[in-house]
């Protein structure tokens, strides 16, 4: 029931966007066609100019409209914040090997570059993991975005 009620909300939306956009193209028309004299009524080709101008501004509102209503911008968006979240579940799919990865960093006496990262991660042979998930993992635990990870990171990311 709702989304039939929705579809009609969406609809008569649709259809006042349209009569809008035709609006100003009559509109203009009916300026252009009163009985006021303003020296362009002779003028060759003034009149579908005006005609191509207005019905071209009322085809840009009406598509800028409903490219809004569309949310192509929040709908690119949203994939690929969920193309984020795969990565991340296909990363932490195997915990094992990220933990011993973890413990293996936190013995190590200086800052990871995301290098030596990618080297700890897959010399704990993990099953499912990739070359854009390790970054993307990198780019997580890097709190300070200076491109490396350190203890700071670390104690930042359990706070």
């Amino acid at each position: 029931m709702d989304a039939y009620r929705n579809r009609m909300i969406r609809m008569n939306l649709y259809l006042s966007v349209a009569g809008i956009s035709i609006g100003f193209g009559t509109a203009v028309a009916g300026f252009f066609g009163m009985n006021v004299i303003n020296g362009l009524e002779e003028v060759e080709g003034v009149f579908a100019l005006v005609v191509l101008s207005s019905c071209l501004f009322g085809g840009g509102f009406m598509a800028a409209c409903f490219s809004y209503l569309e949310g192509t911008k929040t709908h690119t968006r949203t994939i690929q914040n969920l193309n984020q979240i795969e990565v991340l579940n296909r990363a932490l799919s195997d915990m094992p090997a990220l933990d011993h990865s973890f413990e293996l960093m936190l013995k190590e006496n200086g800052p990871l570059t995301k290098e030596k990262f990618r080297e700890i991660i897959f010399a704990s042979e993990p099953d499912f993991i990739r070359d854009d998930e390790v970054d993307y993992l990198f780019d997580l635990l890097d709190y300070s975005k200076n491109k490396v990870i350190d203890k700071d990171d670390f104690r930042r990311g359990f706070e």
